[in-house]
């Protein structure tokens, strides 16, 4: 089992670690595992809501690249935004508009490109 998984992750940014550089390394152990354990898990809910969103679609989205259903967790309602929140700021609106994808693009989440890997093909 890994051991940055979305309920590892929300817990640290609970505990105080900056959110996006938790949920870098939880990308960096996602993209070198591709492993359901690594979404499996409810994490607990953080005080910003729009990490809980993330890590939902960050759920949906690693589940889809290995053709796995998403968690039930992450269909809640306390996981979906009722306003867009661009990472980046406004800024970064646009690209993130164009490049999001659709797991976080329906809880409101407009992160841009991703870097969350599907695995490679087999040879």
């Amino acid at each position: 089992m890994s051991n940055l998984t979305l309920k590892i992750t929300a817990q640290r940014i609970i505990d105080g670690t900056d959110p996006q550089f938790a949920i870098k390394e939880h990308i960096d152990e996602w993209n070198r595992s591709f492993d359901p354990a690594m979404y499996t898990e409810e994490p607990p809910l953080t005080v910003l809501s729009h990490v809980n969103a993330w890590l939902a679609g960050a759920a949906e989205y690693e589940a889809f690249m290995i053709d796995q259903n998403r968690p039930e967790w992450a269909n809640v309602d306390t996981r979906f935004l009722p306003e867009p929140f661009y990472i980046g700021g406004r800024n970064a609106q646009i690209v993130a508009l164009t490049e999001t994808p659709f797991a976080f693009r329906r809880r409101l989440v407009f992160t841009g490109k991703t870097f969350i890997n599907k695995p490679p093909m087999a040879a």
